[in-house]
């Protein structure tokens, strides 16, 4: 994930699991987990998925 300002991940019963800012980090996701992305209107944020 690059680009973003900030990010939040969640476990499937939207408990917040991780979290983080604006430097390019690479995270385990649990089975089931919700990403939030976050940035300034009109930027782009990379996210791959494996």
């Amino acid at each position: 994930m690059s680009g973003q300002t900030d990010w939040k991940l969640f476990d499937d019963n939207l408990s917040m699991v991780d979290s983080g800012g604006g430097a390019a980090v690479t995270k385990q996701a649990p089975a089931g987990a919700y990403l939030a992305v976050f940035g300034p209107a009109g930027s782009t944020a990379t996210v791959a998925v494996d």
